[in-house]
């Protein structure tokens, strides 16, 4: 799990790949917090060597139905993509979204999902004890502590993009203040939505090849900012209209 934190001591953490080849001590996580996202990625391309491109993001699919939730963190994005798999769809990935980009693949790596004190009212409907599961520290940007809820199934078969008819990329926002609402973002808008460390390939120099894939997914046209203050009503809008 690219996102399991253990206190070491209560100053240390690991950072630890799912497969285990990789292990690291960071003492202050906090001091960190900007890069962490982008450590992960990089984690990615040592850990699967067909990784070409990872996005910070999270991904559900369902049939020929697949969206791609890209935010802040914090915006609920992981919420999102763990409450769609517990209601039928496969999750794909939680956080690291990644891509062979020769093969159009998408590989997926579902790892537990994230949920902040703000999303545990989600676990408790969806994981049986809960409450009971470790809380870990999260020490970034004031977010408190985070509990990491297992997907139902675990599967790992890559994913080919052209076996989606709706491919569609979303830009959640939760606000327990607002009316769940949906609007296209037009691509130039869709750009500025991403973070910074939004995007990494496995080359030192980004080549065309990356560019292009990157420009390609997010100005497709399939681009969505969602804000939603209630779970259900998100996956309805989204159903609804894709």
């Amino acid at each position: 799990d690219l996102h399991l934190w253990q206190a070491l001591e209560e100053t240390g953490y690991y950072m630890r790949s799912g497969c285990n080849r990789i292990a690291f001590r960071m003492e202050t996580i906090a001091q960190l917090g900007p890069f962490l996202n982008s450590v992960a990625m990089q984690l990615s391309f040592l850990t699967n060597p067909d990784v070409d491109v990872a996005f910070h993001a999270s991904s559900v699919q369902k049939g020929e139905r697949l969206f791609l939730f890209f935010a802040r963190s914090g915006s609920g994005k992981s919420t999102l993509a763990a409450y769609f798999a517990q209601h039928g769809y496969r999750l794909l990935s939680d956080d690291t979204l990644h891509f062979n980009i020769r093969k159009r693949h998408i590989l997926p790596v579902p790892t537990a999902s994230s949920l902040k004190e703000n999303s545990y009212f989600l676990g408790r409907e969806c994981q049986p004890g809960f409450d009971d599961l470790t809380e870990y520290i999260q020490d970034v940007s004031g977010k408190g502590h985070v509990k990491y809820v297992a997907p139902p199934a675990i599967e790992n078969r890559p994913v080919p993009l052209q076996t989606f008819t709706d491919a569609t990329i979303i830009f959640p926002r939760y606000d327990p203040g607002v009316t769940t609402s949906l609007r296209k973002l037009e691509p130039f808008d869709a750009l500025n939505q991403m973070e910074v460390d939004g995007f990494s390939v496995r080359e030192q120099e980004i080549s065309r090849e990356s560019v292009d894939f990157f420009l390609g997914l997010m100005t497709a046209g399939n681009t969505h900012a969602l804000d939603f203050r209630d779970l259900a009503e998100a996956k309805a809008v989204l159903e609804r209209t894709f």
